[in-house]
């Protein structure tokens, strides 16, 4: 019997990804925030950083990494 990934190493791999897909678009590493809650949370601190720290034109990508 194959033994399953631990969820939170696929988590980690896939939020990686997307860091490094971000980096390649050229987004400097201190403009990525994560945070890592759960779904059913509004409590993001990262986020709320990011949104009071936004101005006029500025673009927000919100994303997130499925639960396998």
């Amino acid at each position: 019997m194959q033994k399953r990934p631990n969820s939170d190493v696929i988590a980690k791999k896939d939020r990686d990804r997307q860091i490094d897909a971000l980096s390649g678009e050229g987004i400097p590493a201190k403009h990525i925030s994560v945070d890592k809650k759960s779904a059913s949370t509004t409590n993001r601190p990262r986020m709320h950083e990011a949104l009071d720290q936004a101005r006029d034109g500025d673009v927000h990508t919100l994303g997130w990494v499925p639960f396998v």
